[in-house]
């Protein structure tokens, strides 16, 4: 097997990252419309980049969609280092809302699933 891509194609999901920014990608209606978005482009993928930090949240959709995709998920080196901290405590997380898409409780509904390893301190609209 020769190493490399073949092809690389980008792959536009708009309506997928809506879905997911509106915290949303869990809902079976929304999970639906990613299937019809980006379904043919997927199951044809040997792998998959995950790039944008929205992606890895339905991994577990692309996965059913490609059982043998393979992911590539850059993100996870960055958590390995954010989360090695001092080791004195807890990783405290602060986020920052600056749109209307999302409200402090939703987030801090979905924080776990969001921020895993993180320990929520404050969601703040500015």
């Amino acid at each position: 097997m020769a190493e490399g891509a073949g092809a690389v194609q980008p792959l536009p999901a708009t309506r997928t990252e809506r879905a997911i920014a509106h915290l949303r990608h869990h809902l079976p209606s929304e999970q639906e419309t990613i299937r019809e978005e980006i379904g043919e482009a997927v199951r044809d993928a040997e792998s998959i980049i995950l790039a944008c930090t929205c992606f890895p949240l339905v991994s577990d959709v692309v996965q059913a969609l490609n059982p043998a995709i393979r992911l590539l998920d850059p993100g996870q080196g960055v958590e390995g280092l954010a989360l090695k901290g001092t080791g004195e405590g807890p990783n405290l997380l602060t986020v920052v809302l600056t749109g209307e898409a999302l409200s402090p409780e939703v987030v801090e509904d979905r924080a776990p699933i969001l921020f895993p390893g993180w320990e929520l301190e404050d969601v703040v609209r500015r």
